[in-house]
């Protein structure tokens, strides 16, 4: 089975990447028929579960999985450490899907579009590829003319970055093949 076209979109707490990633999504769904998946990256540590419930409580008792599954779907908790390689998360849970999008991962080796904010007054990921690496290009809300940017893309046109990303993906696939 071919791999999902692949693309993280990363940046700082409060940048914008969760409204972006939701507006790609549904615009990927609904122009383009693409079976679309996310994998969520968070950096701090955060309540997996609520507290007293019986998922929960399976988890405290020991459980190394748990699956809540029903009318709405499924939802898997894991307390293995250390976390999957980002290798076995694609081969997981993207093996179905046509895109597979990352929000977050920062640090991953794997082309990504910082979603950047002048005014949140931080220093743009691309200017440190050795810490951030493979930035493709930035959605950002202020044009950015210091001339070091890669791609800027309009942070407020979630088509454009969509199809930047398929845009993308097809021409790394024709000089793959």
């Amino acid at each position: 089975m071919a791999q999902p076209i692949l693309c993280a979109l990363s940046g700082w707490s409060g940048s914008g990447k969760t409204t972006l990633v939701c507006a790609i999504v549904r615009y990927l769904e609904r122009h383009h028929r693409m079976r679309v998946g996310v994998i969520k990256h968070d950096g701090h540590r955060f309540p997996a579960d609520v507290s007293g419930s019986d998922t929960c409580r399976l988890a405290e008792a020991g459980a190394v999985r748990t699956v809540l599954c029903g009318e709405d779907g499924l939802v898997v908790r894991e307390t293995e450490t250390p976390p999957p390689s980002m290798e076995a998360l694609i081969d997981r849970f993207g093996a179905d899907l046509d895109i597979l999008l990352l929000e977050g991962f920062k640090n991953a080796d794997v082309d990504k579009i910082e979603v950047y904010r002048s005014s949140q007054g931080k220093t743009p990921l691309f200017l440190h590829p050795d810490r951030y690496p493979r930035v493709v290009a930035v959605a950002t809300d202020t044009p950015l003319d210091d001339g070091t940017a890669p791609q800027q893309l309009d942070l407020n046109c979630p088509e454009q970055i969509a199809e930047f990303i398929l845009k993308r993906n097809k021409a790394v696939l024709k000089v793959s093949a």
